[in-house]
């Protein structure tokens, strides 16, 4: 678990609180062990390497493990039907809620559990990477073919009182992950973001044909200029968040945010005029399909970076 930005775990059975920090070249370490009464904290300047494998290392040759704590624990023969409500999509925790740093998900990996059939563990997918677990307790998984150090080759889930899983907590990691439900699922998102991206080039390319022909009116108009801002955005946007994430002013961003904001009214008078353009008729079969299709569009595009935190600032 994590609190005030310290993480609680454990290591070889031993109570660890620890906290990690880098900015640049300066990196820092603290573990506090409470029941050995030690603390360690480890500061340097410079990029150095091994500082975690110092600190293990230094616990291990003056706390050991007891004989009971390298007991090999025995694996439970768990139903795969037990196991099922274990399965599913994970999201990494530790990113803002309420703040544009939500759409860091598209670029977390994510973990996908999956029962293995073969014998009843779990199989665990992470950035490619398969590993399989074998339960020892209630919601406490071990990896097999690996050697036990402490938890670091345990899989941990949480419960509510309802037995309901909402976390786990992965090998090595030091922090937990979310259990992901129907809309939150990042793959949905990620194909309405190309939905969205390809919808606004196609109805673009649509309007400048009809342009093209003759076709313009003030509808037509209001509907291409809609897609084009909305079509800078999207590419803006990647671009300077790529740039803000390798360490460049979050001022930057303000740039592309404030297209969406601009767009609001452009879909609103499109919106207008294409209610008026009905209520006088003007529907003629197919013709009008384009710019209907681009208040659909336009109108749905706002709510999606809403729950992304991008519309406004």
């Amino acid at each position: 678990m994590t609190a005030y930005g310290t993480e609680a775990v454990s290591y070889k059975n031993k109570q660890v609180i620890r906290k990690g920090g880098d900015i640049g070249t300066f990196h820092s370490t603290m573990w506090l062990l409470p029941k050995e009464r030690l603390g360690i904290f480890i500061t340097a300047s410079a990029d150095v390497k091994g500082i975690g494998e110092f600190i293990t290392s230094f616990i291990d040759t003056h706390y050991p493990a007891s004989k009971a704590d390298k007991g090999q624990k025995a694996y439970v023969k768990t139903p795969a039907e037990e196991l099922t409500q274990l399965t599913g999509t994970y999201r990494y925790i530790r990113y803002s809620e309420t703040t544009y740093g939500k759409v860091i998900n598209f670029f977390r990996p994510y973990v996908q559990l999956k029962v293995a059939a073969e014998d009843g563990g779990l199989l665990v997918e992470l950035m490619g990477e398969h590993r399989q677990f074998r339960q020892i307790t209630p919601l406490v998984f071990e990896e097999r073919n690996r050697e036990t150090v402490g938890n670091q080759n345990r899989l941990t889930f949480v419960a509510d009182k309802r037995n309901n899983v909402l976390y786990l907590q992965m090998p090595e990691e030091a922090t937990y992950f979310k259990k992901v439900e129907g809309y939150e699922d990042i793959t949905i998102h990620k194909w309405l973001a190309i939905f969205f991206t390809a919808a606004f080039l196609i109805l673009s390319i649509l309007l400048f044909v009809q342009r093209k022909r003759g076709e313009s009116s003030l509808l037509r108009r209001i509907a291409l200029w809609n897609c084009l801002v909305h079509l800078v955005f999207i590419p803006v946007f990647v671009v300077i968040a790529m740039k803000v994430m390798a360490g460049a002013s979050t001022a930057l961003l303000y740039i592309p945010l404030t297209l969406p904001l601009l767009a609001v009214p452009l879909t609103a008078l499109l919106i207008t005029l294409a209610i008026k353009d009905w209520s006088n008729k003007g529907w003629r079969g197919g013709v009008r399909f384009v710019p209907v299709a681009t208040c659909f569009v336009s109108f749905l595009f706002p709510l999606f970076l809403r729950y992304w935190n991008l519309l406004g600032y």
